[in-house]
């Protein structure tokens, strides 16, 4: 809901302006954006750059101004109007869950109402049966009882052997009725109970119905027969349906053990009627006397509101329930009227917008913009270079080698080595989201925040600098950068090398596995994997230690190096990186990074890159100096 509100309105600024400035300038948004932030990052570096970059472009300021303070208006309009309708659905949702209660309540008692009825009719005929044992006396006792024949058309009677000896139909009488299951319920169960059958399709009437039969004892307690009559769904919904709150509104009856439906409101498809509807959240509450929960109907598939209630001691249970959609449908009309005034209020802001921008449009000149622009993108391309390890304090510890290219002037990859002591070493590896100026911009916050004296990084005990675990500094940096407010997110391996030990302690986060070439050329994949930073919880991610075996070097890449295609579009891919690496093992880090590195250059030829590459190799085993190349 807020990434669509706040794309939303972004578009209501962004169209006035793109409008104002012509079909050549509709990026202006984006560019303006890119300018704004690296006006702050070049003022920081440079006291008095701004004010002349401001000289250089005037009017730009201005512009600025008006944009965000019609951002700023446009997102109160908005905000109020998504506040005050999230109200009206909450208020509106919490009457609907009330009158629901209530609806639920009163279907009970009237199903409660209607098989006690039906429960005293059998018991009734029972004991005039068991008093007179005439099949006469017993139909005619049986006709002198006002019922609705409509809704409980059939009443039987069977004896102990099955027979049926009052059937409602001649051409059943003497049926043998021992394989039905009410008939071999009541046999195997004493008791007084009523049983209460699955809903089928009568044979004669063609129209659905279930059966409620009722156990004849003997006078010594043993079985005697049954006596039933059948029940039409409708008895019970014809009540349901008078007391419906929406066009989503469901109100069922369902058998607590066979989770059959007996009756419903909105009526079933055909087929539905004979099956046993499974439904996680019934599991958890069917048993119980009362309940309310959220989960789809298993029915219609409809995701809905509802509250559960046991039928008295019958093997019952009654659900009522209601869909966000009956919610919105209740507001729907005040919705309309509040979204008219927001919209009419933007529609101002923006003519007004468009009328401010068309006076500062003048003093603007687009070859001067254009010009300064892509002054400013070789800056960030050599600030960028300049950030990527320049490791000469790190002679006679590791012989690295790094190969770089960002898809434009620059990339949102990154690569560094943090010393910690002499034996103790930090790498890391991280590959932005998206290119060009933001994905750099994030790079280089990013890398400030990874310093050595950083809290994200290590902590000081007793004086001395302490790493973190690489699982815990990837777990701070996700906790302490703003991806969701930007929009970003990032995958990075990190990996703390023990000299002394010859050990590795690595955590990854969505990067691709970092690859181990041993000196008889087999390369491994070092497997560790977790979630992407940003789209976690500020987790800690999943820490693996490996032992590195003498001559052995590791190599970190970006995914752009694997996903890069030809020419044709087949993807340079893992497998072919691999081989490479390991037929040119032997010539140490340096042969090995710039064998791969041309045969990607080979394989892509004339392809268009369309993501940032970087490609280390690091040994740590060695006393040589590191190399870079981009």
């Amino acid at each position: 809901m807020l990434i669509k509100f706040s794309a939303f309105c972004l578009m209501t600024i962004s169209l006035p302006t793109i409008y104002t400035h012509g079909r050549d300038k509709r990026n202006f948004v984006l560019r303006l954006c890119e300018d704004f932030f690296l006006l702050q990052t070049n003022r920081d570096r440079w006291p008095g750059w701004g004010e002349t970059y401001m000289q250089k472009v005037p009017g730009r300021y201005d512009r600025i101004l008006i944009i965000f303070i019609s951002l700023f208006l446009t997102v109160v309009i908005w905000g109020s109007y998504i506040f005050r309708v999230e109200k009206m659905l909450h208020e509106e949702k919490r009457n609907l869950a009330t009158e629901a209660t209530t609806v639920l309540d009163a279907s009970v008692q009237h199903t409660l109402m209607l098989l006690n009825q039906i429960g005293v009719f059998l018991r009734s005929v029972r004991q005039f049966y068991n008093h007179c044992h005439s099949i006469e006396e017993t139909e005619r006792f049986i006709e002198s009882i006002q019922l609705d024949r409509s809704l409980t058309p059939n009443f039987f009677l069977a004896d102990a052997a099955g027979k049926l000896l009052i059937p409602s139909d001649e051409s059943t009488r003497g049926v043998n009725v021992t394989d039905r299951g009410y008939f071999r319920y009541h046999q195997q169960n004493a008791g007084d109970g009523l049983f209460i059958s699955a809903v089928e399709i009568g044979r004669v009437t063609g129209k659905f119905h279930f059966r409620v039969a009722l156990r004849i004892d003997k006078p010594d307690g043993s079985f005697d027969g049954v006596v039933l009559v059948t029940v039409s769904p409708e008895l019970f919904t014809r009540y349901f349906k008078d007391l419906q709150l929406g066009s989503q509104f469901v109100a069922s009856l369902l058998g607590i053990h066979d989770r059959k439906m007996r009756a419903r409101v909105p009526e079933p498809a055909n087929d539905m009627w004979a099956t046993s509807l499974q439904n996680p959240e019934w599991e958890k509450i069917i048993f119980d006397a009362s309940a309310s929960f959220q989960t789809r109907s298993p029915v219609d598939h409809i995701y809905r509101n509802f509250v559960y209630k046991r039928v008295g001691d019958f093997p019952l249970g009654m659900l009522v329930g209601f869909s966000d959609a009956d919610v919105i449908n209740r507001v729907e009309e005040a919705k309309k009227w509040l979204q008219l005034i927001a919209i009419m209020l933007t529609i101002f802001i923006a003519v007004v917008t468009i009328a401010m921008l068309e006076k500062v449009k003048a003093s603007q000149l687009l070859l001067q913009r254009n010009q300064l622009m892509l002054a400013d993108l070789a800056a960030a391309a050599k600030i960028q270079s300049a950030l990527l390890p320049r490791m000469d304090f790190l002679d006679r510890r590791v012989d690295m080698h790094l190969r770089f290219l960002p898809c434009n002037q620059v990339g949102g990859d990154m690569v560094n080595v943090i010393p910690f002591s002499e034996n103790l070493i930090g790498v890391y590896c991280l590959d932005v989201s998206g290119h060009g100026i933001p994905a750099a911009l994030t790079g280089v916050a990013l890398s400030h925040m990874l310093r050595s004296d950083g809290k994200i990084v290590s902590q000081m005990h007793d004086g001395v600098v302490v790493p973190n675990s690489p699982g815990e500094i990837i777990a701070r940096l996700e906790r302490e950068f703003p991806f969701e407010d930007l929009g970003q997110y990032l995958t990075m391996v990190f990996l703390l090398m023990d000299r002394a030990k010859n050990q590795l302690q690595i955590a990854a986060a969505g990067h691709p596995a970092p690859l181990l070439v041993l000196p008889d050329g087999q390369v491994e994949e070092i497997k560790v994997g977790g979630l992407p930073v940003g789209f976690g919880d500020g987790e800690v991610r999943e820490e693996i230690m490996v032992e590195i075996p003498a001559g052995a070097a590791l190599i970190l890449y970006s995914d752009g190096i694997t996903e890069q295609p030809d020419p044709k579009g087949k993807r340079f891919g893992l497998s072919r990186l691999k081989k490479t690496l390991g037929a040119h093992a032997h010539e140490g880090i340096t042969g090995m990074v710039d064998a791969a590195w041309n045969e990607l250059a080979s394989f892509r030829g004339k392809a268009f890159q369309d993501d940032d590459m970087s490609l280390l190799g690091v040994n740590f085993s060695v006393e040589k100096n590191t190399k870079i190349e981009s």
